[in-house]
């Protein structure tokens, strides 16, 4: 599970970014840095962490997405595991209009 993360991430993770957690269970953290190399910062509050990626454990029966502009980068969970979910997200802030025109 955390093989296929790692992969994924190795494309997308970019110096500076940093990685929030919530719910982030003890097993699940040394696998989290063994195949990712990244170290992830608990938060109580997704909403208001400066991280650009967010890795949430919770329960299949009590999935949501997080408040703000998060969007589902990536879901898993362990093989055969029907109870608990692990999914990361990525900030993606509205981007501003004027940032993409390019009048001359």
């Amino acid at each position: 599970m955390f093989e296929n993360l790692g992969a994924k991430m190795n494309v997308e993770w970019n110096d500076g970014d940093c990685m929030a957690s919530t719910g982030l269970g003890e097993s699940e953290v040394p696998m989290l840095y063994y195949f990712t190399g990244i170290t992830h910062r608990p938060v109580t509050n997704a909403p208001n962490t400066e991280c650009t990626w967010l890795i949430d454990e919770s329960r299949r029966s009590s999935t949501h997405a997080p408040a703000g502009d998060w969007r589902l980068f990536w879901p898993g969970a362990r093989p055969g595991d029907d109870n608990e979910l692990l999914r990361v997200f990525v900030r993606t802030p509205a981007s501003s209009s004027s940032a993409d025109d390019d009048d001359e």
